[in-house]
């Protein structure tokens, strides 16, 4: 517990940590960080533009990581992005379509959605009003010039953990890694969560002695282990529990706010 009361800085996860199952937010965390006065920020899966609505909600002024690891901003200004390479992406799209496999590559211009799986919908949906979205546009070198980020997704578990391991093989510069429910993401292969942090970490000069971590899924794995203090609310993968110094109550619990509240600054 004596490393509960050094923290200087917490990272946290968006969807199933810090949202609740119906994407509203911990009830509790505004009153709670506003009690403790800990640095709080970011690390999400979700774009920039996804996320900026949370942000401003939190009144956030540090950095904070989206799309995996792959950019970050501070308020509205990108600090770094990397772009997936080209050769690679294409290879990747050439499985997720040969599968019959929807997906949705994120770019500066708008997300381009192909196919009309259930995810892959809600997914899009949260950049309406954003940015725009395209439709089944026919790809070109142009669209995948600058893609940062690829979504894929489909109801059939072994059909879609096998195309992953394809990419995984076939791209190496690429990371492809299981995100939010079946969903699964492509960045380039320096794009993670916990490089994301690592950079962070480096501007603020905290070490990560002093950082604790809240996550739920695999693709916040690499998160936790940037963090002297790793916690996974309840409702987490059992990887991510496995790879946790504390298991806090569920999303839909508050667990968030709830672990703060009781172990921080007692």
């Amino acid at each position: 517990m004596d490393r509960l009361q050094s923290i200087k800085l917490i990272v946290c996860d968006l969807d199933g940590t810090l949202l609740h199952d119906d994407k509203t937010m911990d009830t509790k965390i505004l009153i709670v960080l506003s009690k403790k006065k800990i640095p709080f920020t970011i690390v999400s899966g979700r774009n920039g533009l996804q996320v900026e609505k949370y942000i401003k909600a939190l009144n956030i002024e540090l950095p904070y990581i989206c799309n995996n690891g792959a950019d970050a901003f501070i308020q509205d200004r990108c600090c770094y992005r990397y772009y997936i390479p080209q050769n690679s992406l294409q290879l990747a799209v050439q499985h997720i379509q040969k599968n019959k496999i929807s997906m949705i590559l994120n770019t500066p211009k708008g997300i381009y959605v192909y196919g009309h799986d259930p995810l892959i919908k809600i997914f899009s949906l949260r950049s309406l009003g954003l940015c725009p979205i395209y439709q089944n546009v026919p790809l070109d070198n142009e669209i995948l010039a600058k893609v940062y980020k690829v979504v894929f997704a489909c109801e059939d578990i072994e059909k879609i953990e096998n195309v992953s391991s394809q990419i995984r093989n076939d791209c190496p510069d690429v990371h492809c890694i299981r995100s939010e429910g079946t969903g699964y993401t492509i960045t380039h292969k320096h794009a993670t969560k916990g490089n994301g942090v690592r950079w962070l970490l480096s501007k603020l000069n905290i070490q990560t002695k002093d950082v604790l971590a809240f996550g739920d899924n695999f693709n916040d794995i690499s998160m936790l282990k940037e963090a002297g203090v790793r916690v996974a609310v309840a409702n987490a993968q059992p990887m991510v529990k496995y790879s946790a110094d504390y298991i806090t109550k569920t999303n839909n619990e508050d667990g968030v706010s709830y672990f703060i509240e009781e172990y921080l600054n007692r």
